[in-house]
């Protein structure tokens, strides 16, 4: 017999059966299921390779660990690249090698469970990167991704990884250097029991929200937002699985210590106190509001992304013009409201905004001079952040509006209230995020 042969499992429907098409059987294990009949299997010496799909359109690729008596040992080289509709893959931990390409063009997939990163545990340089599965020709969907597996210029590879992808859960042993650097689109991570060690630079740049953590190998090297290849670099909060009975100075020393569930899971999530800044030209804009470039404030005080907003009134303007963040916070929470303009003379607070928070309108106790201090001449880059008020976030979803206002009215003819916006400033404990 052939080494190579390719069997493609069947489903047997109760529709299916009802015809009885007996011979129509032959080659269709007992054990066969929704979710395996979905793939399609070559037979190595090893095991079973995942080749392809039967239904390109599927949401879930949930690869068994067994076909046929033997172990599914690996996914070949573009086995899911056109399934453009999955939104969530696994790949079990009896899988030894993913093929570059693998999920190329999976631009829907949001979640992802790995046992290595890359092509296989242990692979060295790009091969051993998050990217890799991907592979480096671009698609619809796609976020081009710089990746790096040395310190030397040369030591970097560029990806296309799905701007869907949110949530990737590590089940491997180690995590080598730089395996998710740069993939700012992941916001959740999952590290699973098996993780002994974690490379450096494996979590550069990253963008992550949550982080959790069930080895007690990681959670006891967690002497930092620094270590563990920069793992709490970003937001200062971890966590941690109930099996965990190792933990850092670091992490026992933070401000919070509450129960927290994921995914049905139980956790204990440990947080400090954090500013989380909202890039004013990220939220909905309304009216007559434009962006512009600036670079850092003659203060020191750098503009958040390099981009700024201001707002003005056309003639016979009926104060419509705003900025609409929507933050998702991690629980019930008081924040403290910080926000950064370019600082103009005589100009306060109330007369410049109307806050609206859930549709609730925020009138601040004492209203805040946005003048510059005395003796300073004016500059508009002169980025400055003020302290306006307390507010209360609900857990979940927000609305935060800020409607200019002109001079404190709600009408006006031709105006332009010549404030400059960079970004808002939310400190807590609590975990901010955009909200969906």
């Amino acid at each position: 017999m052939n080494k190579a042969m390719k069997l493609v499992l069947c489903t047997v429907t109760s529709a299916f059966l009802a015809a009885a098409f007996i011979p129509a059987l032959v080659g269709c294990d007992d054990e066969t299921t929704a979710e395996t009949g979905l793939f399609v299997f070559e037979q190595t010496e090893g095991g079973y390779t995942v080749t392809g799909v039967t239904d390109p359109s599927a949401k879930e690729l949930i690869v068994p660990e067994t076909y046929n008596g033997g172990d599914v040992t690996a996914v070949a080289e573009g086995a899911f690249q056109n399934c453009i509709k999955a939104e969530k893959a696994v790949i079990p931990s009896t899988v030894q090698s993913i093929g570059k390409n693998a999920f190329r063009g999976c631009r829907a997939l949001g979640s992802l469970t790995i046992p290595f990163t890359g092509q296989k545990a242990g692979a060295s340089a790009e091969k051993g990167l998050f990217g890799y599965i991907f592979g480096q020709a671009d698609y619809v969907g796609a976020a081009e991704v710089k990746q790096v597996f040395g310190q030397s210029e040369e030591e970097n590879e560029t990806f296309y990884i799905p701007s869907a992808l949110k949530e990737v859960r590590f089940e491997g042993t180690s995590i080598p250097y730089g395996a998710f650097s740069n993939c700012t689109s992941v916001t959740t991570m999952i590290i699973g029991s098996l993780t002994e060690s974690v490379g450096e630079e494996a979590f550069l740049n990253n963008n992550l929200a949550y982080v959790y953590v069930e080895s007690n190998a990681v959670a006891a090297q967690l002497l930092g937002p620094y270590a563990c290849g920069k793992l709490l670099s970003n937001v200062p909060a971890v966590c941690l699985g109930q099996n965990i009975n190792r933990l850092s100075g670091y992490v026992e020393g933070m401000d919070t210590h509450e129960a927290w569930k994921h995914d049905g899971a139980d956790y204990t999530i440990y947080a400090n106190r954090k500013s989380y800044r909202f890039e004013a030209e990220n939220a909905i804009l309304s009216g007559g509001l434009s962006t512009g470039s600036a670079e850092l404030g003659a203060n020191g005080v750098p503009t958040g992304g390099g981009w700024y907003v201001t707002g003005f009134y056309p003639n016979g303007g009926m104060g419509n013009c705003a900025m609409e963040f929507h933050i998702n916070s991690s629980k019930d929470a008081t924040v403290r409201f910080i926000y950064c303009c370019g600082a103009r003379p005589t100009h306060y607070f109330k007369g410049c905004y109307r806050l609206t928070l859930n549709g609730t309108v925020v009138v601040p106790e004492q209203d805040v001079n946005l003048s510059l201090p005395a003796g300073e001449s004016y500059m508009w880059t002169q980025w400055t952040r003020f302290y306006i008020c307390d507010l209360q976030l609900k857990a979940g979803d927000n609305v935060f509006d800020m409607h200019f206002l002109p001079d404190g009215h709600e009408t006006a003819e031709a105006f332009s209230n010549d404030m400059y916006v960079d970004y808002i400033e939310f400190e807590t404990d609590a975990i901010l995020t955009w909200a969906n």
